[in-house]
């Protein structure tokens, strides 16, 4: 329900227990494992929860001109002084399921997650609004829904898949609910517990249980209404140390938190997966964060994100801290650019669709923009893309990208950002030594591009069946947004040809040393002119080919603390095999590693930087590419300021 909206609620008559309730299975209903918590599985169930619920309060935000505050608090509990009545009925279920047992152990750890100037599950609880897409039913849709949403597709969230992730940090699969209504102030709490088809005895029931209460009216027996005692309320909140008193707003708790498969939940893993995912709408001065546990509180707003991620986030990687605040500083400036200051490109002819190859930077400033670049300033570009809806009439939607260069960026620091949700595993296709940031506010692209997200928002896939009937031309849209960095850089680079010191590779025949000295002309300003020669060398290394996978050896030509970079890519029938690497293919850092005599660097998309300690027992595997796909690799020794 749009905020200001109002739901009119009026409790029903019940027994006033609130109690749990699973649906007894009738002969003909499948036998249903939900499987909903596998869109999160490629990353840690922190970094997902994070992600889900702070990309939720922003979708409902009342006051735009006010933050939109989230607050997560970790807390243990003596199991005995959890109130009763949240768990009477639950073990059972629980111990039955296959997914799942109850936790040994005589203490609770627990997840509450809050959120502040936002409106609340509002939508009348006793409304069934599936059909009629006009009626907005936020309730009915958090508590009811898998896989459906009342959101529009230009908002952060639109699968409805978002909530499962706290059902799956719990040991139990169950997490509540307390809210406090924008529109009549009510203040209502539920729970769910999402298990598995389980027998207890010879009676089979439905994987989804509710905590609520229940009436008795036949053929709502197993409607599970939402709990208005002012009593448990208040004693939910004392117990799990709520702030939300009367403000409208969310208040969700995890019990029995999970740490089995990602490891203990902390203030600082939670804090650096908010930077890392929110630092823009941080710096902008929409979003603040506070984090509680173990003694400690970090609030994390605009002025003091750079502060909490240099000092105060305890066991970061060091590499990974760097990049987040060079992340940081970079959006801190794009926040700052003002409208006479975009470089603004051609708007696109919409009856030719969307292609660079018409697109050009201003001719008229193209030397100034070249040096400027050169030099390290940074540059902010307007960039419109034509989007083309099946209802609708086409149009330029605009985005923003801002760039700067920096010779010391091993790989390309390219991120991409919808309406303030960072997609993280988009591929840009950029070259090293480039930092950019690509913004999208636009509504119609953001419809877009909403629609072809997976689940757990981190890469656009458009082959989404959802997206075939909303749209057309969809792929050229969506590859006109990801190929923009690389793009304009090319025509910032247009006069450069870059000295190749590298083994390539045909299909696995590498060529182990470069047959003929290469040239190139230097054009940079003041250069000078003239050829620079590189001589023969010995070879640095040798490749080879392994099932499912390569290995890279030291050979005469390789030192101690000399890097090299692997590029890899499935073979295709035409063009530029590593150019097309699609981040659908695989992400090696998602692959298995090993590495001897050195160290791993990077671990990214389709690139590999690692630099090494002794060459004569330098080693580096990887594996787990497709066995039915041709591999091509590109190594190369790596020179100072490449």
């Amino acid at each position: 329900m749009e905020p200001g909206a109002t739901s009119e609620f009026v409790p029903v008559e019940t027994d006033g227990s609130p109690l749990w309730r699973f649906k007894l299975a009738q002969k003909g209903d499948d036998y249903d494992d939900p499987t909903e918590g596998e869109f999160f599985a490629e990353e840690s169930l922190q970094s997902a929860l994070v992600r889900e619920s702070i990309q939720n309060a922003l979708d409902a935000e009342i006051d735009a001109e006010v933050p939109v505050c989230i607050r997560y608090s970790l807390g243990e509990t003596d199991a005995a002084e959890l109130p009763t009545v949240l768990f009477d009925g639950l073990r059972p279920h629980v111990d039955s399921s296959d997914v799942t047992s109850w936790p040994e152990g005589e203490t609770c750890k627990w997840l509450l997650v809050e959120d502040f100037n936002t409106v609340g599950l509002c939508g009348d609880p006793y409304d069934d609004p599936v059909g009629d897409e006009d009626l907005s039913n936020h309730y009915f849709y958090f508590w009811r829904n898998t896989g459906r949403t009342d959101k529009k597709s230009d908002e952060r969230g639109s699968w409805g898949i978002g909530k499962a992730v706290f059902q799956s940090a719990s040991k139990t699969r169950t997490f509540f609910g307390l809210t406090v209504r924008h529109d009549d102030g009510a203040k209502l709490l539920r729970g769910k517990s999402v298990l598995s088809t389980h027998f207890i005895d010879d009676d089979r029931y439905m994987p989804r249980g509710h905590f609520g209460e229940f009436s008795d009216t036949p053929g709502e027996e197993n409607f599970a209404l939402p709990v208005t005692n002012g009593g448990l309320l208040e004693e939910v909140s004392e117990t799990f140390g709520s702030k939300r008193a009367d403000r409208s707003g969310l208040s969700v708790v995890v019990p029995w938190l999970d740490e089995d498969v990602d490891g203990e939940w902390t203030v600082d893993r939670l804090a650096l997966a908010v930077c890392e995912q929110y630092f823009l709408p941080i710096v902008a001065g929409q979003l603040i964060v506070e984090i509680e546990g173990a003694g400690r509180v970090l609030s994390i707003d605009r002025e003091s994100i750079e502060t909490v991620v240099k000092s105060e986030i305890q066991g970061g990687d060091a590499g990974q801290i760097a990049e987040l605040m060079e992340q940081i500083h970079f959006a801190e400036w794009a926040t700052t650019v003002s409208r006479d200051e975009y470089i603004c490109l051609p708007e696109p002819a919409l009856e030719k669709g969307t292609n660079w190859a018409t697109i050009h930077l201003p001719s008229d400033r193209l030397d100034e923009l070249r040096e400027s670049f050169d030099e390290g300033k940074r540059l902010a570009f307007r960039c419109g893309c034509g989007v083309f809806p099946q209802d609708a009439e086409p149009e330029v939607a605009w985005f923003s990208v801002f760039m700067e260069r920096d010779d010391s960026l091993v790989a390309p620091q390219v991120t991409y950002v919808r309406r303030g949700i960072t997609i993280p595993k988009v591929s840009s296709g950029a070259p090293p030594g480039v930092r950019a940031l690509v913004s999208i506010n636009w509504p119609m692209l953001g419809k877009l591009l909403g629609d072809v997200e997976n689940p757990s928002h981190t890469r656009w896939e458009p082959r989404k069946a959802r997206a075939n009937l909303r749209w057309v031309r969809k792929e050229t849209s969506i590859q006109f947004v990801e190929r923009s960095v690389k793009e304009i850089l090319g025509q910032l680079r247009a006069d450069e040809d870059e000295v190749d010191v590298s083994a390539f590779s045909e299909l696995f025949s590498f060529e182990r040393q470069l047959e003929q000295t290469k040239k190139r002309k230097k054009k940079r300003k003041g250069s000078g002119g003239g050829d620079v020669e590189v001589p023969k060398t010995e070879p640095a290394f040798s490749v080879s080919k392994i099932a499912g996978g390569v290995v890279v050896r030291g050979d005469k030509g390789l030192a101690a603390d000399d890097r090299l970079r692997l590029r890899l890519a499935y073979e295709r029938r035409s063009g530029d095999a590593f150019g097309k690497w699609d981040a659908r293919d695989f992400q090696v850092q998602d692959l298995d590693a090993n590495i001897q005599s050195g160290v791993f660097e990077t671990r990214d998309g389709q690139v590999v930087i690692a630099r090494v300690d002794d060459p004569a027992e330098f080693e580096l595997e990887i594996v787990g590419f497709d066995l039915h796909r041709d591999l091509r690799v590109d190594v190369r020794k790596m020179v100072e300021n490449s």
